[in-house]
């Protein structure tokens, strides 16, 4: 009973290994290859979201992922990670992503520590440094406003905004010599992407 706690009220261990199997396969079927490690962290995180926005649980949440709802999230994970609509303004961007409000506040937290240890680090030359900064701070301050446009419920975003910063927390976490930072930045990177894939209808 404990064990079952530990990872869930109702987590289908079993069902999410075999779902991540074949979200992989479908992402490699669309050209895009991705592990069953990580489609499993990401199915995880949509599944949480669900269940927390809806109040229902785990095995509940599971039901809306059948074999045709595996093919949409499938399209729309390998459509949405071909672009961060690099020089694209943010501001002007559709905002067809969501993200809690909790979520987001774990990502901008994210970011200032991405942006502490890009100053630290010595793996950077001082021009890639400035322009890491530039990028950090202008997505901090995005992040933040367009938490406080969002009064009640999820915060809308553009998805290039979570795509952006997920790159930067797999760059500093291939850059930082902190372990314990580096796996945190990994998971929340995850947490980014999976933001970025719209919701299904």
């Amino acid at each position: 009973m404990g064990k079952a706690r530990d990872r869930g009220e109702g987590e289908p261990g079993g069902w999410l290994r075999q779902a991540a199997t074949r979200l992989a396969a479908l992402a490699d079927d669309r050209g895009m290859t991705i592990s069953v490690a990580a489609a499993e962290s990401l199915l995880r995180e949509r599944l949480s979201r669900i269940a927390d926005r809806l109040g229902i649980s785990w095995h509940q949440a599971q039901r809306s992922f059948d074999v045709s709802a595996l093919d949409a999230f499938a399209d729309r994970l390998v459509a949405t990670f071909a672009t961060e609509e690099p020089g694209g303004d943010l501001f002007s961007l559709p905002r067809t992503a969501q993200i809690s409000v909790s979520g987001l506040g774990r990502l901008i937290a994210g970011l200032a520590e991405s942006l502490l240890a890009c100053e630290r680090t010595a793996a950077l030359e001082d021009d890639e440094r400035a322009a890491r900064r530039l990028e950090i701070t202008e997505l901090l301050s995005v992040a933040g406003l367009m938490q406080s446009e969002s009064s009640q419920g999820d915060v809308s975003a553009p998805p290039a905004m979570f795509l952006r910063i997920a790159r930067i927390f797999t760059t500093v976490a291939d850059l930082t010599d902190q372990p314990e930072l580096a796996n945190t930045l990994r998971r929340d990177a995850i947490r980014a992407r999976t933001a970025a894939v719209p919701e299904m209808n």
